[in-house]
């Protein structure tokens, strides 16, 4: 059983203002041997509906998709975004990926590319339809 108040007070002493107005951050704090029990728990159910009862959106970042927390941090989440590493992540990489979060049941509302060297040419990327797209900017 889960001690709400008392888990309540505890969370908003580790919420850090980042100096950004109305951005607030809540660490994931050190590193456990055990991730996946963790997000698991009904103490995190607990902290999420803590957070929700006190901001408009929260924003969760995961490890790659291929690990299983990625997944169970989706299903907690009314969105997610599928970042994209450029020049990293191989297209077979992110199409299988992309393919196990919506096999997830995500709800996908966009793909972000990082990393893009603007000096190395100017290329356009997108998804459409399960497929990845680079095209040469003219």
């Amino acid at each position: 059983q889960v001690d709400t108040p008392y888990l309540e007070k505890k969370v908003n002493t580790f919420i850090a203002d980042t100096g950004i107005e109305n951005l607030k951050l809540l660490s994931g704090g050190e590193s456990v041997p055990n991730p996946f029990a963790l997000i698991t728990s009904r103490r995190f159910e607990t902290i999420l509906s803590i957070c929700k009862n006190n901001f408009d959106y929260i924003l969760m970042d995961s490890p790659p998709i291929f690990i299983a927390d990625s997944i169970v941090l989706s299903r907690y989440s009314d969105g997610t975004i599928f970042v994209i590493r450029s020049d990293k992540t191989r297209p077979t990489q992110a199409k299988k990926a992309f393919e196990i979060l919506k096999g997830s049941g995500a709800n996908v509302l966009g793909v972000v590319l990082n990393g893009v060297d603007p000096t190395r040419g100017r290329y356009s990327y997108y998804y459409n339809y399960g497929e990845y797209y680079k095209e040469k900017v003219s």
